[in-house]
């Protein structure tokens, strides 16, 4: 394939960056400047120009907002991993204090009240769970709200450069 075919080709072009022969926004947003400077008196229509840094200046915008819905979408999976880890290492917990409370009801009489300590636990561990679970649900819900806003991000981003 020669290399006129190459640069067309859009199979060869990568979709974070613009393509080679283009200048990067900077340089274009610093011509679009200079030509609404200089212009602007002499009968020269800017309004193109002052469009395009617009627009510039909008996808900039929305990919810092993008970038920061992003870290904060890896926090939230972050924590919600701490919270699971948190969520087994409490699952192996009851599945001990459960083995503890069927071996105290082997025992005599006098093991009844380490059986209601046990089993107080158990139920202190159960109510961790199920709180553990709420705050799951709600990182979940958070998740799915922060991916709707960087899809609309997205969505926002190819509208103003297309």
């Amino acid at each position: 394939m020669d290399p006129a075919q190459q640069s067309t080709d859009p199979s060869n072009q990568s979709t974070d960056q613009p393509p080679q022969d283009m200048p990067p926004p900077e340089q274009t947003n610093l011509f679009y400047q200079a030509l609404i400077h200089f212009g602007t008196g002499r009968g020269i229509d800017t309004r193109f120009a002052q469009t395009h840094i617009d627009t510039l200046e909008r996808m900039t915008r929305m990919e810092n907002q993008m970038r920061e819905v992003q870290e904060k979408v890896q926090n939230l999976v972050d924590r919600v991993s701490e919270i699971e880890d948190r969520l087994d290492n409490l699952d192996s917990q009851i599945v001990d204090l459960q083995g503890d409370v069927k071996e105290c009801t082997s025992n005599d009489e006098s093991t009844s009240s380490r059986q209601d300590s046990l089993e107080g636990e158990v139920n202190w561990l159960r109510g961790e769970c199920q709180g553990n679970d709420r705050y799951i649900s709600e990182f979940v819900s958070t998740l799915d709200d922060l991916d709707a806003r960087v899809s609309k991000l997205e969505g926002e981003r190819e509208g103003s450069t297309g």
